[in-house]
């Protein structure tokens, strides 16, 4: 919808946040890069979550997830993407 209706804005950033960046993107630098396939379904019955991290070396992660919570599809397929970004966050830690 944001394509359709674009619009202007004027954004400004404070001192602090620039001072910051360089740091933050240092960090962003060091850490693993992944590649992420993730899936969610839900159903009257069930709903679950299933995700498979790959590091530039070939090693392959799978993990799958009951959601223990009424929801849609999409909100399966977010949690599944919010489930990938944090385990591969704790997989890089642990290395």
């Amino acid at each position: 919808m944001l394509a359709l209706f674009p619009e202007e804005e004027d954004v400004t950033i404070s001192n602090e946040v620039l001072v910051a960046l360089p740091r933050i993107v240092a960090t962003v630098a060091e850490e693993k890069l992944w590649v992420t396939y993730i899936d969610g379904s839900s159903t009257t019955a069930e709903r679950g979550a299933s995700i498979m991290l790959v590091n530039l070396e070939g090693q392959t992660t799978a993990l799958s997830f009951k959601l223990s919570f009424p929801c849609t599809n999409n909100v399966a397929e977010y949690k599944a993407l919010i489930m990938s970004i944090s385990k591969a966050r704790e997989i890089s830690t642990k290395e």
